[in-house]
């Protein structure tokens, strides 16, 4: 027997829609909703009850375009059998009276014009999320992909490792080895790389856009983690944050509170990251963490090494010698998702990225036919033998070929070339 779902559940929605950009904008719109789930979108009808079977959402959003089909029309009413508790909504653009009444007969349940806005679809998906909550939700296939299956998907797509994914999941690395067996015999898949193909293209994994979530406080003060060599610089800083009342957490885990050191170690919230004169080794991890990012510099940065900076995950750069007036400003603009960077560097660095732009070296990447031959055959699950015996070269030669490809997608593996290029619609 099904429970009655609560209201504090999100309602789970699918979308299908040839038109890349309505669905990857409604997508992104519906993901600021609170009441809604968005459980994957896909280009067309067959990838559409896939995404039903593995994750059984309660309303489906089908963009009909503007011409209807014999194919539309089979698969809105096989969809309507192989899940009859989904609610069904069309969008269409322009249809005549006998393809309405054709559409009606397939059991949809809310037919909307494309000319209506976007407030009058959020009207009607609404209405039917309310619907949805009232009464029991959609039965579960037992070979559907579980909450946990697809967030491991979707770290592996981000390319994470098994170990990385095991520790931000408080799973031990067999435990993950063994949702990846269930994830490809459910995808139908046999490897990794085929499997991040098959989820990308089902939408059940997104390239969302970078958003550093606020630092927490703990009663109203911003916690701040400081990391780099104890210097006077350091020192500098860490008296600078204790004087405005900023709780601070120093790499040896002693957090001074108030000025007083307090031996209870590290706080158990995200706190803000300052890199005082940093070495190599404090870098790693720094672009993983979802809390701000300060970098606190003793020696002046050129405009390369401010970008460099900023596209390594740091939020604001301080000069040491502004400490006291710029740090604690600095801290409050990044933990409200500001940029920060010197007063010295910021027209250079505005005239930087404007000349990167302009002399098109940022954009869309372009591939060229070998590489796009070698991303496709990444998608198909090949590995680097297989590809290279497919089209007849030597495997020093797509690794070669691969490496450069995986520059151009700003990734650094096969996982998450897969990922740029469905976000970007290279695939």
């Amino acid at each position: 027997m099904q429970a009655i779902r609560g209201p504090e559940q999100s309602v789970r929605l699918a979308i299908r829609s040839a038109r890349r950009l309505f669905r990857d904008a409604l997508a992104t719109c519906l993901a600021a909703e609170r009441e809604f789930s968005v459980v994957g979108h896909v280009p067309d009808e067959a990838d559409l009850l896939a995404l039903c079977a593995l994750r059984a959402p309660d309303l489906v959003l089908f963009d009909i375009g503007g011409a209807v089909g014999p194919k539309p029309l089979t698969s809105l009413a096989a969809l309507h059998r192989r899940c009859p508790r989904t609610r069904l909504l069309v969008v269409y653009d322009e249809l005549s009276r006998a393809e309405l009444t054709a559409i009606w007969q397939v059991g949809v349940d809310a037919i909307l014009p494309g000319s209506h806005s976007l407030d009058a679809l959020m009207v009607v998906l609404h209405q039917h999320a309310a619907a949805v909550r009232s009464v029991s939700g959609p039965v579960r296939p037992d070979t559907g992909l579980s909450d946990q299956e697809q967030e491991i998907i979707a770290l592996i797509a981000g390319g994470h490792t098994v170990s990385r994914i095991a520790e931000l999941l408080g799973l031990s690395s067999g435990a993950v080895e063994n949702r990846k067996r269930q994830i490809y015999r459910k995808l139908l898949v046999s490897s990794q790389s085929h499997a991040i193909a098959r989820a990308t293209a089902l939408g059940l994994v997104n390239r969302a856009p970078s958003r550093r979530s606020r630092a927490r406080t703990r009663g109203g003060t911003t916690l701040v983690v400081l990391r780099g060599p104890m210097t006077a610089t350091l020192r500098q800083a860490m008296a600078v944050l204790t004087a405005n009342g900023v709780d601070v957490v120093v790499e040896d885990g002693v957090r001074y509170q108030g000025g007083i050191a307090v031996q209870d170690g590290s706080p158990t919230c995200p706190p803000v990251l300052v890199l005082v004169d940093p070495a190599p080794s404090d870098w790693p991890g720094v672009d993983e963490r979802t809390a701000p990012v300060l970098l606190v510099r003793s020696e002046p940065m050129s405009p390369a090494e401010t970008i460099a900076a900023l596209a390594s995950g740091v939020a604001g750069v301080v000069a040491a010698e502004d400490l006291v007036q710029t740090l604690v400003p600095a801290l409050v603009l990044t933990d409200h998702g500001h940029v920060t960077v010197e007063p010295g560097a910021a027209d250079a660095l505005v005239a930087g990225i404007g000349a990167r732009f302009l002399d098109g070296q940022q954009g869309l990447p372009e591939l060229t036919a070998r590489e796009s031959e070698i991303l496709d055959s990444i998608a198909s699950g090949h590995t680097v033998r297989q590809t290279a015996r497919r089209l007849g070269i030597a495997e020093k030669t797509v690794q070669n070929i691969q490496a450069r490809m995986f520059r151009k997608l700003g990734t650094q593996n096969r996982a998450g070339a897969l990922g740029a290029a469905h976000a970007l619609g290279l695939l």
